[in-house]
């Protein structure tokens, strides 16, 4: 099977999990995360921020870690994009505008915590980045594996683009 550029990474339905969380590490080279002091501009923490039902409005069980991520930015002098991702579901220009809509609300809410906003870009990606292409899961034998893949492309990435 041929794969995007980021991974070598065969996906089947013998251990799903773990294959696709070898994808994402295959595909996210430089990472960070909350705890870290030292920086590389390109390193990029993945998060899951859940947002209710086709819409914009942040849903409560992400605000403890976008609360974390602003009390992280407060210590440390970073500049961050924020960039939503979606699946291929849906056609391009609503997911464009979803993602953009998205990546505005998370860039409000830490800016409405007291982040300054020249520090905060944000990107809606659509979905221009899927970590697993459509013909990789189009072959995946069941929906429930499907949709598991599918998670995998919906995710919100905070990347390092600037160290002060």
């Amino acid at each position: 099977m041929v794969l995007n550029n980021y991974a070598q990474v065969v996906i089947d339905s013998t251990n799903i999990d773990s294959l696709l969380l070898a994808k994402q590490e295959a595909y996210y080279t430089k990472t960070f995360n909350l705890e870290d002091s030292v920086f590389e501009v390109g390193s990029v923490l993945v998060e899951d921020i859940r947002f209710y039902f086709s819409k914009s409005g942040i849903d409560k069980k992400s605000f403890p870690f976008l609360d974390s991520l602003v009390s992280f930015l407060s210590k440390n002098t970073i500049s961050i994009e924020v960039g939503y991702c979606t699946d291929y579901i849906g056609n391009d220009a609503y997911n464009k505008h979803l993602t953009e809509k998205r990546s505005e609300a998370i860039k409000y809410y830490i800016i409405t915590n007291g982040i300054t906003e020249v520090r905060i870009i944000r990107q809606g990606y659509g979905e221009s980045k899927l970590i697993i292409a459509k013909e990789e899961i189009e072959v995946l034998n069941t929906r429930l594996i499907q949709e598991k893949a599918h998670a995998l492309n919906r995710r919100t990435e905070f990347k390092i683009i600037k160290t002060n």
